[in-house]
């Protein structure tokens, strides 16, 4: 038996403590330091840590297992968990900057206040995972998967959301400023009181989605389906709203100032004052009244 089949059996069965200073800082067969850094990590999280801090060694656990595994607090920076099977497991404030989970499945995972920055996120599987408080600044989420998820109060400052799934996830308070949700699906999704201002919102599908309260100054919302969204108290000033579709969206006391709406659709909404309908037309919105007002116009989502 190898030194790393022994310390792998001697973690899984308790008869080994950890002691950093004597742990290997250097694993030659890959295979081998993947058994190794799992059986570490499943063991003993504070001593993983400990051993993190005092090696630079770049960690990859691709293919690995850590379903249900309790990885609360752990440093994770900079690893490598491509496709890593990660459902249901408890993530709560680990440090996974700049990590790289490209296509893993953290289905129903807890990730509360985790430190996601930078990481790379794209096509991965976070539906029904709890986000809340996480750190995902910067983070590239291209095309994941966060139907149901809960990302309130999150920080996703500048991330990359373009085509990523949205669809009824709970980002109630969190910080999108500045983000990129191109193509986004956001059908039904909790955005209020959400910073979207000079967000990236274009051909987004945010149809019944809850914007109330919402701060979407300056955003591009150009060809965006809002029809039957919530938009009350929202902050819209200076947005492009051009090709948007608000058929019957609420829109009581919302801010319209500043805001571009040629060809925009208004059709059936509410909450509009007179004065807002009229300076609407004048720059180009259109409304069930309008001349030559089309029945059907297609708004790509």
């Amino acid at each position: 038996m190898s030194v790393i089949d022994e310390l792998v059996q001697g973690l899984d069965d308790g008869t080994i403590t950890l002691d950093p200073v004597t742990l290997p800082e250097a694993v030659e067969i890959p295979a081998e330091a993947a058994a190794f850094y799992l059986a570490l990590l499943k063991s003993d999280v504070e001593g993983w840590n400990q051993w993190r801090s005092d090696t630079e060694a770049n960690i990859s656990l691709k293919g690995a297992d850590l379903s249900r595994a309790n990885l609360v607090g752990a440093n994770l920076n900079r690893a490598n968990f491509i496709g890593l099977d990660l459902r249901r497991a408890k993530l709560i404030e680990a440090k996974l900057i700049e990590a790289n989970l490209r296509e893993a499945n953290l289905r129903g995972a807890d990730l509360r206040g985790a430190d996601l920055r930078g990481a790379d996120l794209r096509r991965t599987d976070f539906r029904g995972a709890n986000l809340s408080g996480a750190n995902l600044s910067g983070a590239d989420l291209g095309g994941a998967y966060l139907g149901g998820a809960n990302l309130s109060e999150a920080n996703l400052n500048r991330a990359d959301l373009s085509r990523a799934n949205l669809s009824e996830a709970n980002l109630n308070r969190a910080d999108l400023s500045g983000a990129d949700l191109s193509g986004a699906n956001l059908y039904k999704a909790d955005l209020s009181r959400v910073d979207l201002s000079e967000a990236n919102l274009s051909r987004a599908d945010l149809s019944e989605a809850n914007l109330s309260r919402a701060d979407l100054s300056e955003a591009n919302l150009s060809r965006a389906d809002l029809s039957e969204a919530y938009l009350i108290g929202a902050d819209l000033n200076g947005a492009d709203l051009s090709g948007a579709n608000f058929r019957e969206a609420d829109l009581r006391g919302a801010n319209l100032s500043k805001v571009l709406v040629e060809q925009a659709i208004f059709s059936g909404s509410q909450g509009l004052t007179p004065s807002q309908v009229t300076e609407l037309k004048a720059r180009g919105a259109i409304f069930d009244d309008s001349p030559g007002s089309p029945a059907n116009v297609y708004v790509n989502r």
